[in-house]
């Protein structure tokens, strides 16, 4: 493949990564300013990754993937993997520290019991 080639489609490709970004971090309802700090990645850098400008590490991506709760491959070629809401929950939860964790472990199974309890 031609040199020029691959670099139109690597731009291509971060555009569309960026675009996905941009997107689902609106849907959330999030600030570039507070997904910059979320993720650790500059409010600039963040910028020029959701305008095509710039691609993300895959340390990036993984973080943006567990803070917007959408799989890599989404991030990725914008296709979902099947149980990816599971491992989102799980990565959110571990994320959490020690007896946060454990504040909101025991919070979530209080929801479920009371979801559960509803459906009878």
């Amino acid at each position: 493949m031609p040199h020029s080639q691959t670099i139109t489609n690597e731009v291509s490709d971060n555009l569309a990564i960026g675009s996905r970004i941009r997107k689902r971090r609106e849907e959330l309802g999030f600030s570039r300013e507070e997904l910059s700090r979320l993720t650790g990645i500059s409010i600039k850098f963040l910028y020029e990754v959701e305008t095509g400008k710039k691609g993300l590490s895959s340390r990036s991506i993984i973080l943006m993937s567990q803070y917007l709760m959408i799989s890599c491959d989404y991030i990725l070629l914008g296709t979902s993997c099947p149980g990816y809401q599971n491992e989102t929950l799980y990565a959110l939860i571990t994320s959490i520290p020690g007896e946060k964790r454990k504040q909101i472990t025991e919070l979530l199974e209080k929801m479920i019991n009371i979801v559960n309890l509803s459906r009878i």
